[in-house]
């Protein structure tokens, strides 16, 4: 099962005979229904027409539960934080939407079971600006910068190989993004950035379309479904994983766009590695894991087996059918 991306801003233990005295977890959401765009519902059809609203899953809470617990276990024996810790001890932070707010109470319910341990997250009608990756309180004449750091992440992929394949594997000549949008092949269509300060950058072309794809199928086969109905799916996941990881590139691979795509959340992390609370879990997105690695240069790594870049968590049974954390294929 894939693992949940996780930052862990703390102390080893065990080594050096190290203490643990504080723990900041930063993790994506759970399993969630796609947010493919409504002209490629028609494409992908493995979901039903109703599930298309980016929820978290009866399974990805299944799976946060399971995290919770394995984690939870983990910082008890470190004697970080009791069976039931207090609201001093622990604070749990969420992004607005129902996918992150339900993923840190899965989360918690495994982690801290009949306790009564909060999940805070502010209005649910707005996006939380500490999650919001928009280049904001950029000067109007960084804004050429900014567009130009993102043409040059564009320009350094190599997707034509990819686009020809995702061709044969769906054929899109009949399809709304061909008759609305002209876009009537992956391969023989270019990428367009629109970008306006104070917003979230949008790609227009097959990157934007073929990563909405490569999302609700990546979502189906963590959910388990039946992936009989799309063919070679063995070469569709090499794809997908191409296809998802050169989206994220796009828009902070370089550690200019990066920061300041992660400034408000930076801050506000730091803040929290001040404060007396011994653990803090903020549950965001995909989008604010791949901002933090760029923006700190973390060294990227990838598990065996691992299709997107900060794959979506759960367990899995190794060999020896005990249970661990790990990235791995499966459902």
């Amino acid at each position: 099962m894939a693992l949940k991306l996780t930052i862990l801003c703390l102390c080893v233990c065990g080594v050096y005979n190290l203490k643990l005295e504080k723990a900041l977890i930063f993790s994506r959401h759970n399993i969630r229904e796609p947010v493919t765009d409504n002209n490629l519902k028609e494409i992908v059809d493995i979901w039903p027409a109703s599930t298309y609203t980016g929820q978290l899953t009866p399974k990805g809470a299944n799976l946060e539960k399971h995290m919770g617990e394995y984690i939870g276990n983990w910082l008890k024996t470190k004697k970080l934080v009791p069976n039931c810790p207090s609201d001093d001890s622990v604070y749990i932070y969420a992004n607005t939407l129902q996918r992150t707010t339900e993923t840190a109470k899965a989360f918690v319910d495994g982690a801290f079971p009949n306790c009564d341990v909060k999940v805070h997250s502010i209005d649910p009608d707005q996006m939380d600006p500490v999650f919001n990756t928009s280049y904001r309180n950029t000067p109007p004449q960084t804004k050429n910068l900014v567009a130009e750091e993102m043409e040059n992440n564009l320009n350094k992929l190599d997707l034509k190989g990819a686009y020809v394949e995702l061709d044969k594997l769906l054929d899109i000549s009949d399809a709304s993004i061909c008759q609305e949008h002209r876009i009537c092949s992956f391969a023989n269509s270019s990428d367009k950035i629109c970008y306006e300060i104070g917003k979230e950058p949008e790609l227009i072309g097959p990157l934007k379309y073929g990563n909405e794809i490569v999302d609700a199928y990546l979502m189906a086969y963590y959910e388990g479904f039946a992936m009989e109905s799309v063919g070679d799916f063995e070469n569709l996941e090499r794809l997908l994983g191409e296809i998802s990881r050169a989206s994220l590139n796009v828009f902070s691979h370089s550690p200019y766009l990066a920061r300041l795509a992660a400034k408000v959340l930076l801050d506000y992390i730091c803040d929290e590695l001040l404060s007396d609370t011994k653990l803090v879990l903020m549950v965001g997105h995909d989008t604010n894991i791949q901002s933090l690695v760029d923006a700190l240069d973390i060294e990227e790594f990838t598990l065996p087996d691992q299709v997107e870049k900060t794959p979506i968590g759960g367990i899995w049974h190794n060999h020896e059918n005990t249970v661990a954390l790990g990235a791995r294929r499966g459902r």
